[in-house]
């Protein structure tokens, strides 16, 4: 089982959601990011420079314009489904442990199973929704600790399957 500590840079990974096409980009050797003047994080993705007829490096950044991409970038979690598939924030995880589906969600530098609202919303009292809600939050980690990782399985990611977690 893969332990937190032991994630090094060479296990860093991430996928990128195009908001404007709908669509996760494809790997590709030609994603590069870069930092601009005003210290912004910069995405470009997807065309090789010379396709677009300038010359050099320079050129193809200027064409670009990677402040107009509409992108997400997801980190993936350094764990494995029980199907060995990746799990990344904003998957939507199932388990046999927990009564609903949740989502995967980056907070404060920690992998969290966030629950949907729709298991709150019949509560009357409002105070019992916040105190309940935020009681259901289980971070990744804690499901390692308790050796529960081999039962969780992506169904799918709140890009793709949006009905799978409506009202988060």
């Amino acid at each position: 089982m893969r332990q937190w500590c032991n994630m090094k840079l060479g296990d860093f990974d991430f996928r990128i959601w195009d908001n404007t096409k709908k669509v996760f980009l494809k790997p590709n050797p030609y994603i590069f990011i870069i930092k601009s003047d005003k210290e912004k994080i910069n995405v470009g993705a997807g065309i090789k420079y010379k396709d677009l007829g300038v010359k050099d490096v320079k050129g193809y950044l200027d064409i670009l314009k990677p402040d107009e991409l509409d992108i997400e970038i997801e980190l993936w979690t350094g764990l494995y489904d029980k199907n060995g598939k990746k799990i990344y924030e904003n998957d939507v995880i199932d388990t046999p442990i927990m009564a609903y589906s949740r989502l995967v969600k980056l907070r404060k530098g920690v992998f969290n199973l966030v629950p949907s609202l729709n298991h709150y919303i019949n509560l009357k009292d409002k105070e019992k929704i916040k105190e309940n809600y935020f009681k259901a939050i289980m971070s990744l980690s804690q499901l390692e600790k308790l050796e529960k990782l081999n039962v969780i399985e992506v169904i799918g990611n709140i890009h793709n399957n949006r009905d799978l977690f409506e009202n988060f």
